[in-house]
């Protein structure tokens, strides 16, 4: 159950992934108790960026009275990066990040 006392964390996932994908699965299990030390949102991104910048700028701006972390994982974690430039209040943790996805998709 959500608590706006509670921590939020948000997964944000990297290209081509979902919140169906093993770490997000993995974070969902081990947040999924009621006395869970935070609450959890893994919202499915689009793949084009802006968008899914967007998406998660009306996640953070809905969610602006609590303490907000983004957990990063490759594409995701250079959006986290990103969000922690505009939103100097939230915290992330990044897994695997991507550093220049502009050259890693520039083929794309």
């Amino acid at each position: 159950m959500s608590s706006p006392h509670k921590p939020l964390l948000i997964y944000v996932h990297g290209f081509n992934s979902s919140p169906d994908s093993w770490k997000a699965k993995v974070l969902k299990d081990l947040l999924a108790a009621d006395d869970a030390p935070a609450d959890l949102l893994v919202p499915k991104l689009s793949h084009w960026p802006k968008d899914a910048i967007r998406q998660l700028t009306l996640l953070i701006e809905a969610a602006s009275d609590r303490s907000i972390t983004l957990i990063g994982s490759s594409l995701g974690g250079f959006y986290s990066t990103w969000l922690c430039d505009q939103f100097p209040q939230l915290k992330c943790v990044l897994v695997n990040p991507a550093v220049n996805p502009d050259l890693l998709l520039s083929e794309c």
